[in-house]
């Protein structure tokens, strides 16, 4: 029998993302091992039948000797489970587990689910951390990007091989992601939108609240809700003054975070994700795949699954006014072309993203 790891930052990474894969590999025969930070999630994972090695770290700590003693801690716990296949999952793992393992014959597959935030931080950082990553890929099995703008940054120029291939995240399950058809307030037109995501700046909630507020003053039918939680680990979180600010105004709603957002994703007519970067974004695959509208900041990720003005629409990252035009753009939309738009996006889903498909090129690289 064949063992596989699967390393994460957290358990519940594995649980909310990876868990179809895990699944198939279950029903495949495959023994499967996994390592992350233990959560609420752990006990889920080892209930289906996975092994659970706990490994905790800060995810923003940048201390040499923190680093240095994970990549130790990662080298003698897979020397002892002597896995077949490694599937790697966020930055950190991607990186420490490959150098860890760099003696050691091991098939290690990278999935590089967004270059996010480190991309973000300046040409100097971001070149340092590329020429990481292309080094440490030089010992790679297979590297998986979940967009191709991510794929041509990593994949050096001269590489010819099949090592560094795209496949769009784990997907979207169709059937517990249903498709609804949405019934518009012609008549008095009252639209409302919403923001699901992490409160950091990236995410772009900022440029949100503020083209919330200026949308107000002209168009009082329109209403804003925000769902999710401060990343306190992220080095841009949103603060409490902010939220405080924000949440006083009748025009905006704040949700707590909840494992279930269909419900609450239903209630609402439009999703906007002002993302600076993505990786393939979740939450519009699940709005899309409910038949509900969505715009998006036009960056990689995002304009792999929003196709202008057909699937949805695109405005400007960082861009208040773009962001604002977009809303009112869609506000002025006809039913009908908002129906189009919303068939376009579920048929566009229902091709491409599919979490059936998705899940066997993950089974087919172990074949090959």
């Amino acid at each position: 029998m064949s063992k596989i790891t699967l390393i994460s930052n957290s358990t519940w990474n594995l649980y909310h993302f990876r868990l179809p894969l895990i699944i198939e590999l279950l029903n495949k025969g495959y023994e499967i091992t996994l390592i992350a930070s233990e959560d609420d999630y752990a006990n889920n994972l080892k209930d289906l039948g996975c092994k659970f090695y706990e490994i905790n770290f800060k995810r923003k700590s940048f201390n040499i000797f923190e680093n240095f003693h994970l990549i130790f801690l990662y080298y003698f716990l897979i020397k002892k489970i002597n896995p077949n296949y490694i599937f790697l999952f966020t930055i950190k793992p991607n990186i420490f587990v490959t150098i860890s393992q760099i003696f050691r014959n091991v098939k290690i597959i990278n999935n590089i689910t967004g270059l996010g935030t480190l991309v973000l931080k300046g040409k100097i950082i971001k070149n340092l951390f590329l020429c990481i990553l292309k080094i440490i890929f030089i010992k790679s099995f297979k590297v998986i990007t979940h967009n191709s703008n991510d794929l041509e940054l990593i994949k050096d120029k001269f590489n010819k091989n099949d090592k560094f291939l795209v496949i769009p995240s784990m997907g979207i399950n169709l059937e517990k992601y249903k498709f609804k058809k949405k019934i518009f307030n012609s008549q008095n037109k009252r639209l409302n939108f919403i923001f699901i995501g992490r409160l950091i700046e990236d995410k772009g909630i900022y440029e949100y609240l503020q083209a919330a507020e200026l949308i107000n003053l002209k168009h009082s039918n329109i209403q804003f809700s925000i769902l999710g939680e401060i990343d306190k680990d992220n080095h841009k979180p949103v603060t409490k003054i902010i939220i405080s600010k924000y949440s006083k105004f009748k025009f905006i709603k704040f949700y707590k975070y909840q494992k279930d957002i269909r419900n609450i994703l239903y209630k609402h007519d439009c999703l906007v994700l002002p993302s600076y970067r993505e990786g393939l974004p979740r939450v519009l695959l699940e709005a899309l795949s409910m038949g509900i509208p969505v715009l998006a900041s036009s960056v990689p990720g995002c304009s792999s699954l929003i196709i202008n003005n057909k699937t949805g629409i695109l405005f400007e990252p960082k861009n208040i006014d773009s962001l604002i035009k977009a809303i009112e753009k869609f506000s002025k939309l006809e039913n009908e072309k908002i129906s189009k738009m919303i068939l376009n996006g579920y048929n566009h889903v229902k091709l491409n993203f599919d979490q059936k498909k998705i899940v066997k090129n993950y089974i087919n690289i172990l074949n090959s």
